[in-house]
C-alpha cells in the first residue's frame, strides 16, 4: 500500500520485477488480495481479484524492456516486497551501538544489560503492547541511537518485536552484515497457552501484566501468516526447559505447569518455541524462562550470552 485514498480506498504499487522474473505480458490481475490490519493481524478486506489498470502516464512494456536489457532478477529482494526505503538515515558517527538487545513481555529490566558487547539496550518497565507497536517502539529506539546497523538478541516477545521490525519496516537490521542476524530465546513465535485467559489467571499469581492477544496460540497464528519465509530464515531461536525424562516429572513453575502444554520453560512451551522456517540452536534443560522460578533465568546462562554475542550480525 503506497497511499490511503479514504476509509474505503487503497492505492497499491506492484514492483515490475515480479514480471519481469517471469517474463510476462499484460493486462494482469492480482488475486486472492487480503488486507490486514497490522495491529492485530485479522483481515480487513478481502478481493478474490483486482485488475491492474493501464496508467495512461506509465509505459509498463517500456520499463519492462529496461529491465530485461539490465538482465533478469535473480532472487526476490526486500524492495519486491514491501517497496523501496524512503528518507533512509545517513548518521555521520561511528561510535553508534551495532547490536540491539531487547526484553520481552512485562520486563522489569533488560535482562541482557551488560552483557554485550557494544550494545544498546531497549527497555520499557512492565510493557505490554502488540508485536507492531513493540516493533515500531524498537525503530524509533535505533534512530534515537543512530544505528545504521545491528544485529538483535531478544528475549521472549522481543523475538517476535524483532521479527515484525525485520518483517514490516526499513531499520538498521537491513544493513546489518555477518554472523546471525535475529537470535532469540524463549520466543512463544506459535504463541502460548498462558497468554490469554491464562495470563489473567497467572496474574493473580504475581505473575505477568495480563492477557496480550499476540502472544495466544490464535494471535500468534495470524500474526505468524504475515511474516515472510525470506525473513523467517535469519531467525537463529535457542529454547530452554526443565529437566527431561524424570522419573516424576519435573517443572519450572508448578502452578503455571498446569496452563501449559509440556514441555516449557515455565512461560514458553517447547512446540510453540519452534519457528517454521527458522533455525532451531537447541533445547538446554535446567533453566527456565525467568525469575523465582525452579531453575535459573535462561538470559542469565552466560555460555549462551557469550555465543549469541560472538555470533551475532553487526
Amino acid at each position: 500500500i503506497v497511499d490511503i485514498i479514504d476509509e474505503t480506498y487503497f492505492q497499491l504499487e506492484l514492483n515490475l520485477n515480479w514480471i519481469a522474473m517471469k517474463e510476462l505480458n499484460g493486462p494482469f490481475l492480482l488475486r486472492n488480495v487480503y488486507l490486514d490490519d497490522q495491529e492485530t493481524n485479522y483481515p480487513v478486506t478481502y478481493a478474490e481479484e483486482i485488475i491492474v489498470p493501464n496508467n495512461p502516464d506509465v509505459d509498463v512494456d517500456f520499463l519492462l524492456k529496461k529491465l530485461l536489457y539490465k538482465g533478469l532478477p535473480t532472487e526476490i529482494t526486500k524492495e519486491m516486497r514491501v517497496g523501496k526505503w524512503i528518507n533512509k538515515p545517513i548518521y555521520n558517527t561511528t561510535s553508534a551501538p551495532t547490536l540491539l538487545a531487547v526484553h520481552g513481555y512485562c520486563a522489569e529490566s533488560n535482562p541482557f544489560k551488560g552483557a554485550l558487547t557494544d550494545a544498546a539496550y531497549f527497555f520499557v518497565s512492565h510493557q505490554n503492547v502488540n508485536n507492531n507497536e513493540f516493533a515500531r517502539r524498537l525503530l524509533n529506539f535505533t534512530i534515537a541511537n543512530k544505528m545504521s546497523s545491528c544485529g538483535y538478541i531478544a528475549h521472549s516477545q522481543g523475538g517476535l518485536a524483532g521479527l515484525t521490525l525485520y518483517n514490516n519496516y526499513f531499520s538498521c537490521l537491513d544493513d546489518a552484515s555477518g554472523g546471525h542476524l535475529l537470535q532469540t530465546i524463549g520466543s512463544p513465535y506459535s504463541g502460548s497457552s498462558g497468554a490469554g485467559w491464562g495470563a489473567d489467571l497467572i496474574k493473580m499469581f504475581g505473575y505477568g501484566c495480563g492477557s496480550n492477544s499476540d502472544l495466544t496460540i490464535d494471535g500468534a497464528t495470524n500474526w505468524l501468516k504475515g511474516v515472510d519465509a525470506a525473513h523467517r530464515k535469519d531467525v537463529y531461536f535457542y529454547t530452554t526447559t526443565y529437566r527431561l525424562g524424570k522419573t516424576w516429572g519435573d517443572y519450572c513453575n508448578m502452578a503455571v505447569n498446569l496452563l501449559l502444554q509440556w514441555p516449557n520453560d515455565g512461560t514458553t512451551e517447547r512446540s510453540h518455541a519452534l519457528l517454521k522456517g527458522g533455525n532451531d540452536q537447541g533445547n538446554t534443560e535446567k533453566w527456565c524462562h525467568t525469575t523465582d522460578m525452579v531453575y535459573p533465568a535462561q538470559y542469565t546462562d552466560m555460555a549462551r550470552n557469550n555465543l549469541m554475542n560472538e555470533k551475532a550480525s553487526r
